[in-house]
């Protein structure tokens, strides 16, 4: 892994490698750039937080890890008549 962008704080990861960078690493939402998708890659980019957002024109992935993030509570959660009403519809598929 080697950084592309010292001031943002951006790496670009090695094909053969799937470690990703430490927290005391990152400054912005978008970490690295490159890799695969790998099995091990997804493993070690969720358990630090990571997530694959995009792919770009030049077929490099996209690395993020959201500063802001959602937590929902199952228990917490409350359906809403005109959500259930989408569902009811089939706006989309709850799987």
């Amino acid at each position: 892994m080697k950084i592309l962008d010292d001031k943002e704080k951006i790496y670009l990861l090695d094909d053969n490698n799937f470690d990703f960078p430490t927290l005391n690493m990152m400054k912005d939402d978008l970490v690295a750039i490159g890799g695969d998708f790998h099995p091990q890659r997804i493993i070690n980019a969720y358990q630090n937080g990571l997530f694959p957002w995009y792919i770009d024109e030049y077929n490099y992935i996209h690395w993020f890890s959201p500063k802001k993030r959602m937590v929902l509570y199952p228990e917490e959660f409350r359906l809403t008549k005109s959500l259930k009403r989408v569902i009811k519809n089939k706006g989309f598929v709850v799987k």
